[in-house]
């Protein structure tokens, strides 16, 4: 993993990106989690700024993990948060990092399930996470998979 994350690292630097670092929460530990940014910031000294954990948890009942709830992510993610903080009090903590947002679920659970893991996250979370991350996946208008054009991108933003 440390080449891993040199490379990564090397990799920004080349092209004058801030890195960010997610650490990784399915198949993880909070103290990995903390390990790594000891890694990062303490022993190599790259003082990577922000820090996330775990990508996408509104996904992992759908992917192996049935169960899993959004009462579970901000348990899991409040007690990864405060190990890696107190290696480097500086990082910026960032989250939910949920898979989609949309502004209205019109029925659906899934979508609603979209709504309800941010403001759950928030309430629990909001006095620790320091940027609120949604991941906001632009696809294809028609069933062809055809890329969007910009003007449809520019419409779907509205969301």
């Amino acid at each position: 993993m440390d080449y891993q994350v040199d490379q990564f690292i090397n990799y920004c630097r080349l092209i004058g990106a801030e890195p960010r670092i997610v650490a990784r929460l399915k198949g993880g530990t909070a103290q990995q989690a903390a390990d790594l940014v000891k890694y990062a910031n303490v022993t190599k000294g790259y003082n990577v700024k922000y820090w996330g954990i775990g990508n996408e948890a509104d996904l992992y009942s759908l992917n192996g993990l049935p169960d899993y709830t959004v009462a579970q992510y901000d348990k899991e993610w409040r007690e990864w948060a405060q190990p890696t903080r107190a290696v480097d009090s500086k990082i910026v903590l960032v989250g939910p990092d949920v898979s989609q947002y949309v502004a209205d679920a019109n029925g659906s659970s899934y979508l609603q399930a979209r709504i309800d893991w941010p403001i759950s996250f928030l309430h629990e979370n909001g006095g620790m996470v320091d940027v609120v991350a949604i991941h906001r996946c632009a696809f294809p208008s028609d069933a062809a998979g055809t890329p969007p054009t910009k003007d449809q991108l520019r419409q779907n933003s509205k969301e």
